[in-house]
């Protein structure tokens, strides 16, 4: 990622985390450990399934960040 990239990620990562502590906050903590263990799960098996995507939803994500700092 480039300079860029970075400051804008630092930059918005504390509201990012914010907001994600106000979401879980309506789950147990075996909730959010379940949710942890199964979100993992996907992230670890997406080399499996990304390339599956279909361009035109590769591309839509790609053009919504022409323009945008990175």
């Amino acid at each position: 990622m480039s300079d860029k990239g970075w400051a804008l990620f630092n930059e918005t990562r504390p509201a990012f985390e914010a907001q994600e502590k106000k979401m879980l906050k309506v789950l147990s903590d075996g909730e959010r450990q379940m949710l942890f263990e199964l979100m993992s799960k996907v992230v670890l098996a997406a080399g499996d399934w990304a390339g599956d995507l279909p361009t035109d939803a590769t591309a839509g994500a790609i053009q919504a960040t022409k323009g945008l700092p990175q």
